[in-house]
């Protein structure tokens, strides 16, 4: 992966130097160093110290051509603050505390998964199929809420949607309320147009519906579910600081959810209603098996590596 283009020439000297520092501490990291990612995580961890500082949010290219101030002593501190833990392995969305997702910055922490590209598709892909289906949907259940990415950005499209989406942690259930609220406004607030389920136990998908007791059946389920098998499939850094009921399946049925969405699904979404749902690419085709008793048409989207990403199932 190549390295960011240098800082422009007419940059403060301060700052460059500054920079230069953060990016030698990110150096001793050697999983940054391999992917080529220290001159660009330098540059967020820099940016995000200042956009603290004014309490703004302010683009790469706005830092470099309107901060030709010098850097307060606050910013710089906080930046080498950030770089040593970074270097220590601390990941750069818990430093920072948000990631951006689709335009929107998401607040982030460890109690939810880190948004990732992978999931943009499966967002991406429900856009398209709605626009494709010619209407507007107007209620949609999720499974697995986190930070509230899939429902909060479906909601900032569709004016008339409503989201009902299940959630097990009560501290992932709050952070996700207020992205909802700073992103959407005030109608986010409560059950208007967001209204969040808790599940009790890691393994519930259905039963939070099923305890709602006046949900009608939805238009379509999205959903993110726990699909990896192993700690050989995912970095020894997302796997210590990541929530692991949001990331592992369970080892005796790594296709435990994808089979519980498949035997209930005609109870909670009605005719010609669809489902959606993110899939590990090794085990896609034997996922896409699972739901061939539905009598549906499916299809399975590829994300920007070629890869299959995103289960589609069309009534």
């Amino acid at each position: 992966m190549r390295e960011r283009e240098q800082v422009p020439q007419d940059f403060p000297q301060d700052c460059q130097e500054l920079l230069q520092t953060i990016k030698s501490i990110l150096g001793t990291h050697l999983g940054l160093v391999k992917k080529g990612l220290v001159s660009t995580e330098a540059e967020q961890l820099l940016i995000a110290s200042y956009q603290m500082e004014k309490g703004e949010k302010i683009s790469r290219l706005n830092f470099y051509t309107q901060t030709k101030k010098k850097i307060s002593p606050q910013v710089v501190k906080r930046s080498l603050q950030f770089a040593q833990l970074r270097a220590q392995g601390k990941l750069l969305q818990h430093i920072t505390g948000f990631q951006t997702f689709l335009g929107h910055d998401y607040e982030v922490g460890p109690e939810v998964l880190i948004p990732r590209p992978e999931t943009e598709v499966l967002l991406e892909t429900a856009l398209k199929v709605f626009e494709e289906q010619g209407r507007v949907p107007t209620l949609g259940l999720e499974i697995g809420l986190g930070s509230g990415i899939l429902s909060i950005e479906l909601l900032a499209r569709y004016s008339r949607l409503k989201m009902v989406a299940t959630e097990l942690q009560f501290e992932a259930r709050a952070l996700a309320q207020r992205n909802a609220l700073r992103i959407l406004g005030e109608d986010a607030q409560g059950s208007l147009r967001l209204e969040i389920l808790a599940a009790n136990q890691s393994l519930e998908v259905w039963e939070p519906f099923e305890r709602h007791q006046s949900l009608p059946r939805a238009d379509f389920l999205i959903s993110n579910p726990p699909y990896l098998g192993s700690l050989a499939e995912v970095d020894e850094e997302v796997w210590h600081q990541e929530p692991w009921e949001a990331l592992f399946a369970p080892p005796e049925d790594i296709l435990f959810f994808y089979r519980q969405v498949v035997s209930r699904a005609s109870e909670f979404i009605q005719p010609g209603g669809m489902i959606l749902m993110e899939v590990p690419h090794e085990r896609a085709d034997e996922i896409k098996s699972l739901f061939l008793g539905l009598k549906a048409h499916i299809e399975v989207v590829k994300d920007l590596n070629q890869r299959d990403r995103v289960l589609v199932v069309r009534a």
